[in-house]
């Protein structure tokens, strides 16, 4: 009734739990798009590109999965839950606001994109959502 932050070795259909609690867990993967700017994309969207600018350093720029080699930073989002459900929680204090669906304001869990009903978890759940970007060493200066 609660998921788990799962560590597997080597592919291993089996692993340790590192940490329960845990609903979500979403990566986005910054690059800088042709205005200059920074997007964060996801690795299905990063896969997708096969067209490239070509510079010095990457000169195949046009192979399938060329953008992996312009990714600047990740992002990394993870939706936390109480883990024992609370029936008396009123409705608006179990609205909350995770980033990769596109919610910028608590929403009720049932509006999101993967609603925890949908993954075997109880609604009225305490949720918290932390996010962090980290810079890769190898791309900035």
């Amino acid at each position: 009734t609660t998921g788990a932050l799962m560590r597997r070795v080597n592919g291993s259909s089996s692993g340790a739990e590192v940490v329960r609690g845990i609903e979500r867990l979403d990566f986005t993967y910054g690059v800088i798009n042709n205005n200059g700017n920074l997007q964060y994309l996801t690795a299905s969207q990063v896969d997708s590109v096969s067209s490239c600018p070509a510079v010095e350093r990457y000169p195949l720029a046009s192979t399938p999965g060329c953008l992996w080699r312009f990714v600047q930073s990740v992002r990394v989002n993870i939706l936390m839950d109480g883990e024992s459900p609370l029936y008396s929680l009123p409705a608006i204090l179990q609205n909350y606001v995770y980033l990769p669906d596109g919610t910028t304001t608590p929403t009720a869990p049932s509006a999101h994109a993967i609603t925890p009903s949908s993954q075997g978890f109880p609604t009225p759940m305490m949720r918290r959502a932390f996010s962090t970007t980290v810079s890769l060493r190898n791309v900035n200066p």
